[in-house]
């Protein structure tokens, strides 16, 4: 089983502006229903909301397609 993230929308286009969103999916993870991608989205929220780095998370389970909202803090990044 390979299991890797996609990012698409306008990140993966190039067309994304500052203030833009990052989409990404989960892909390869062997799930069959509903019950199953909501309870991993919520092992996923569980863990995510513990970083410092996340300023808020929302989960979204009753979209077409259920998806974790991420917002994140911005730091100053010397590199």
């Amino acid at each position: 089983m390979k299991i890797e993230t996609k990012i698409f929308g306008s990140c993966a286009t190039g067309l994304a502006l500052s203030t833009s969103d990052v989409d990404i999916c989960v892909c390869g993870i062997p799930l069959y229903s509903r019950t199953e991608i909501t309870h991993y989205l919520t092992t996923i929220y569980d863990k995510l909301k513990k970083f410092k780095w996340v300023s808020s998370i929302k989960q979204i389970l009753t979209a077409t397609v259920p998806v974790l909202k991420i917002v994140r803090y911005l730091f100053d990044l010397n590199i």
